[in-house]
């Protein structure tokens, strides 16, 4: 009888230390899991930042040059029109 409680219970200890095995690595491959998520996700957050930053520069440059040649233009036809006043008043 004592023989058998015995081997009940080391087998019993053997399927506990199993399932703390189990769960551990379990949890191990959760954690990987995560991190590798975290990690794509991080990934996908810096480049969609990138990319919106570049696309605001590059908006933003183009509007420069078209308020640059807006202004070149509107200067050259100021100047142009002066100088035909000034002509016009020589």
């Amino acid at each position: 009888m004592v023989v058998v409680v015995m081997v009940v219970v080391v087998l019993v200890q053997l399927v506990v230390i199993v399932v703390v095995v189990v769960v551990l690595l379990l949890v191990v491959v959760m954690v990987k899991v995560i991190v590798v998520v975290v990690v794509v996700v991080a990934v996908v957050v810096v480049v969609a930042v990138v990319v919106v930053v570049a696309v605001y520069c590059s908006s933003s440059s183009s509007s420069r040059r078209r308020r640059r040649r807006n202004n070149s233009s509107s200067s050259s036809s100021n100047i142009s029109s002066s100088s035909g006043s000034n002509s016009i008043g020589s």
